[in-house]
């Protein structure tokens, strides 16, 4: 005569969420399904939270350190992040994910009435290996995932052609640019040290933008850049910056969620930009682009007179001193001339992005370079 079985929901309520506290999220969101007392038992704030903490099972990267990470924070919330951490984890692992348990974030019983969205923007194009990618990767960068300095989100740049240009983000499918955008920018400011074999490789071809720029900037980093250093990931403070949609989510557009707070007067008026100016449009090739030394002490103030947006600066570099002047836009678009007190002015033509105000300047309506400032608070 065998053993009885041994039926998991016959646990103490203290057990069954322990056990659940140390296994994949994948798994406890399968056992939400089981039965209305695994549900009710592990559909537990707390639970999803040790998961995060407890790494899912999975070594390959440091704890996780996030004000959302709370039991504050609603079940549902983390259930999204724990997801979305386990499948960094298991991503730079080489696992095998487990199939449509991001659905199951969208069933009722984590009180969603919708589905995973299956949005237009949102879908990758048809030539990217790893099409789920997008759902959790972008998001997990805001908010400052470890994953981020692992350097693997590069590969992904060889399948897009990424236009972050004044014109805003171009192409057939502006969420998957922007994300894109978000985590290369993000992972080539992390790899100083490795980018030169990164290029290399040929894994990355970088267009008009802050990624290129950013490759320049690093490859050309001497003496002259010594005085200011490009923005860190860790120190922009993307959670403050951008009302970051949660991963596996259709709320929220990701592409303009930096903007509310970035092109609001206080924000822009608080602390000192730098930043350079390239004298090249092409950055096919980091390594040959000229770049002049840093722009510097510049702080914004409003200036009415301007109209909607209208603000003005003064700064330095290495021609002299110049003024700023011109708008900020709701929707991001940056246009300013900058006038040397020799009596010469080049126009600006920009937009703001969550690394700061990217574009091209030039005159006579021909661009002869790209720009990009940032807070000093960043570097």
């Amino acid at each position: 005569m065998g053993s009885p079985r041994i039926k998991l929901d016959l646990f103490p309520a203290e057990v069954i969420q322990r056990i659940a506290s140390f296994s994949s999220c994948e798994s406890v969101l399968a056992l939400l399904q089981v039965n209305r007392i695994l549900y009710k038992t592990c559909n537990d704030a707390l639970v999803f939270k040790s998961i995060i903490e407890n790494g899912s099972g999975h070594g390959v990267l440091k704890p996780w350190k996030c004000d959302l990470i709370s039991q504050s924070t609603s079940t549902s919330t983390l259930a999204r992040l724990a997801l979305a951490d386990s499948r960094a984890r298991t991503w730079l692992a080489g696992i095998e994910l487990c199939a449509g348990s991001d659905e199951l974030l969208g069933s009722d019983m984590l009180g969603e009435n919708q589905r995973m969205p299956q949005d237009e923007e949102q879908k990758p194009r048809d030539d990217i290996v790893n099409k789920s990618l997008l759902k959790w990767a972008p998001q997990l960068v805001a908010l400052h995932h470890p994953f981020i300095a692992e350097g693997e989100l590069l590969g992904l740049v060889a399948q897009f052609q990424i236009k972050w240009n004044s014109r805003g983000y171009l192409g057939q499918y502006p969420q998957s640019d922007f994300a894109i955008s978000l985590c290369v920018v993000s992972t080539i400011l992390h790899l100083e040290e490795k980018l030169r074999k990164i290029l290399s490789t040929q894994t990355f071809n970088p267009d008009l933008g802050p990624a290129g720029f950013a490759c320049a900037l690093l490859l050309k980093r001497g003496a002259q850049f010594r005085q200011i250093q490009p923005p860190a990931p860790y120190k922009i403070p993307f959670p403050s910056l951008l009302d970051i949609p949660m991963p596996f989510s259709s709320e929220g557009f990701l592409g303009t969620s930096h903007l509310r707070v970035m092109t609001s007067v206080p924000f822009l008026e608080s602390g000192e930009w730098v930043g350079y100016y390239s004298y090249s449009l092409n950055l096919t090739h980091p390594d040959r682009v000229q770049i002049d030394p840093p722009m510097t002490g510049i702080h914004f103030a409003s200036n009415p007179e301007l109209g909607v947006g209208g603000l003005q600066a003064s700064g330095v570099d290495s021609v002299g001193n110049f003024a700023l002047s011109g708008n900020f836009h709701a929707n991001g678009v940056v246009q300013m001339r900058k006038t040397y007190a020799q009596g010469f002015f080049w126009d600006w033509s920009a937009s703001m992005t969550p690394f700061g105000i990217v574009g091209y300047w030039g005159g006579r309506g021909r661009y002869q370079g790209l720009f990009w400032l940032w807070k000093k608070e960043w570097c």
